[in-house]
């Protein structure tokens, strides 16, 4: 696999954690993309564009790039997004019929898992999806979300080609309350950059600096090389052995 759609529809990979919605999946799709990228996987994000005056395209590094999206009012907060997602969809279909072949679409979220659900269709391309939180897990915590989004999540996971977890805890929730199919998901710990924060050393003061110095989300959605490798290990299995066809 050498080239890649990633959706990101409301967490943009430019973003400073902790402004605005940016947090730890922002940070996740960043350094998912830039270790892909090292190894040789271009990939493109796309983004809702969420400030008027951004560039239509940023090259961030070789092999990878975020393209600003214009699908409705800058200003709309994430609740508002739903509305957006049809116009974000008709642009990236448009723009990967004109800039060529992708090899697969990776999907981050519901908002985008539902984007990339009707160009996976369109384009006949294969979905990997994954979720970073979900909805009947947060109702279960008295976090209450809207049950399209519900409808939504169990529709996209019906459908992708690959499901990752983050954990074989998120595995398990994805089986239990959406019965997604076990042969379908993968399951791809998420990682911590090292250069940024590791365990303190005995006599480590800074180490602890280190540490202090990130949130927690940033932290620990931080993804590791290991993170990377392992997930195009999983991407690049998976389209050889042309699991590539999912109902939906």
């Amino acid at each position: 696999m050498r080239r890649l759609a990633v959706l990101s529809l409301h967490s943009s990979p430019l973003l400073q954690p902790g402004s605005g919605d940016a947090g730890g999946m922002n940070v996740y799709v960043r350094e998912l993309v830039a270790s892909l990228a090292q190894a040789g996987v271009q990939s493109t994000v796309y983004v809702r564009r969420w400030r008027d005056d951004l560039p239509p395209v940023v090259n961030v590094e070789p092999g990878f790039r975020v393209v600003h999206v214009p699908a409705g009012p800058s200003s709309l907060t994430k609740e508002q997004l739903l509305s957006t997602v049809d116009e974000f969809t008709d642009f990236v279909i448009d723009d990967l019929r004109s800039d060529g072949d992708v090899d697969a679409l990776h999907a981050n979220y519901w908002l985008s898992g539902i984007a990339a659900h009707r160009i996976k269709h369109t384009l006949d391309l294969p979905l990997v999806s994954v979720f970073h939180t979900l909805a009947r897990v947060k109702a279960d915590t008295g976090d209450d979300e809207p049950q399209r989004r519900i409808d939504a999540e169990a529709e996209v996971i019906r459908c992708s080609d690959v499901i990752i977890a983050n954990s074989r805890a998120e595995a398990d929730q994805l089986e239990h309350y959406y019965h997604a199919e076990p042969s379908r998901g993968e399951v791809v710990p998420q990682g911590v950059d090292h250069a940024r924060g590791r365990p303190p050393c005995s006599h480590g003061v800074q180490s602890r600096r280190t540490v202090k110095s990130r949130s927690a989300w940033a932290r620990t959605a931080g993804v590791h090389d290991s993170t990377a490798a392992s997930t195009l290990t999983t991407l690049t299995r998976r389209l050889r052995a042309g699991i590539i066809v999912a109902p939906g």
